[in-house]
């Protein structure tokens, strides 16, 4: 586990790299969703953070919030309404915290919307994830029994092992939606060489 947490940072110091990228100027959505995307990176730094702080069940509650930054980031950028994105971008305070909270789109809401604008094999990496995990890690942010038996018996190796895999991969999907989002035309390429480069710590190299 400490091998793969070392090159799980390394991995994120190299997308890291991507937000000096230049924004379009003027683009709402593309600050959003660098805004977005800096969150998602976060909580996939924090949560390894903790693992090895041994707070595991903390940890793998923060997997679930970097997923739904992720969809939230690919949502603003390329689906939601005009309306929607001025919701998420206007500064809040006491009196319209209420109306723009309730503007934003849920997690579902999302995926549906963003079905019809990704490519499919962008889509069925999100939907893999969201089938594979998504329930294991409700339970672990609201208590449930998955969060009550890992935390008494402790979480089983080979699963946190694939979980933060996964987490690998949304971090590299979260460098291809920075470099979508970049006006510099130089980085195409990136997230290929990224991926190939952190075989080692992606699902994909138990798939290969």
């Amino acid at each position: 586990m400490e091998q793969l947490l070392r090159r799980s940072f390394q991995l994120e110091s190299e997308v890291a790299r991507l937000f000096d990228l230049p924004l379009p100027a003027g683009s709402q959505r593309a600050w959003a969703s660098k805004v977005m995307s800096s969150i998602a990176l976060e909580h996939a730094s924090s949560a390894k953070l903790l693992i090895q702080a041994g707070n595991k069940t903390s940890a793998i509650s923060l997997f679930r919030l970097q997923f739904e930054a992720l969809i939230r980031g690919k949502w603003v950028l390329h689906a939601a309404s005009e309306t929607k994105v001025s919701a998420l971008c206007e500064l809040i305070n006491e009196s319209n915290f209420p109306r723009l909270n309730n503007q934003q789109a849920s997690m579902g809401e999302m995926l549906k919307e963003l079905t019809k604008v990704l490519p499919t094999h962008r889509m069925r990496q999100l939907e893999e994830f969201r089938d594979s995990s998504w329930k294991p890690l409700c339970s672990m942010v609201h208590g449930g029994v998955l969060a009550l038996q890992t935390h008494a018996y402790d979480f089983p190796p080979d699963l946190l092992r694939t979980i933060v895999k996964h987490s690998n991969g949304m971090s590299c999907l979260t460098a291809n939606l920075l470099t979508i989002i970049s006006a510099d035309n130089t980085m195409a390429g990136y997230t290929t060489r990224l991926s190939e480069s952190y075989r080692d710590c992606l699902p994909i190299a138990e798939m290969a």
